[in-house]
């Protein structure tokens, strides 16, 4: 026959058994709550650069996605790849012109996207041939993009013709 004794040993074990168990459960959530979810945390996972053109009256966003320029060597010619979407009802025309050092226009386009649709900057979509490059692979160019409401200009990187981007080369 079991004596209060062992019954009050088990239920005393049992406690601080749950005790550590509610412990670690709090412990283990807490750090969500001073650590940013990496998802929260936006950052760039392809290639090429982005930015984003707002229409401060609307709210409305153009985004410009994966941005590069495929060359090789500097005055040679190459192709922009990249591709543009927007949350607009309305489609927004977007001019595109790869810039030189002295911020002088070498290659210029405009593609025109609607809500919902990921239209293509490259062989795939609309083309924007640079007879000269500016800038050789590993260098780093201007593109300024302009819609009718505002603008930007953002860096993107210059890439040899090679590798992945062998079939972007320009011919």
């Amino acid at each position: 026959m079991r004596t209060p004794r062992h019954s009050l040993r088990r239920r005393t074990s049992s406690l601080a058994g749950a005790v550590v168990l509610a412990a670690a459960g709090l412990g283990l959530s807490a750090c969500s709550a001073v650590n940013p979810a990496v998802i929260q945390t936006p950052y760039q996972a392809a290639a090429g650069t982005n930015a984003d053109i707002v229409d401060p009256a609307s709210g409305a966003s153009v985004h410009l996605r994966d941005f590069v320029l495929v060359g090789g060597e500097q005055g040679k010619p190459a192709t922009l790849l990249g591709a543009v979407t927007t949350d607009s009802m309305a489609p927004v025309t977007v001019s595109l012109s790869v810039l030189d050092a002295q911020g002088q226009p070498v290659g210029t386009g405009t593609v025109t996207t609607s809500k919902g649709k990921l239209t293509s900057v490259g062989p795939e979509g609309t083309s924007i041939a640079v007879a000269q490059a500016p800038a050789g692979a590993g260098a780093v160019v201007q593109l300024h993009a302009a819609t009718p409401v505002g603008g930007t200009t953002f860096s993107l990187p210059v890439v040899a013709a090679g590798g992945p981007f062998s079939p972007y080369a320009a011919k």
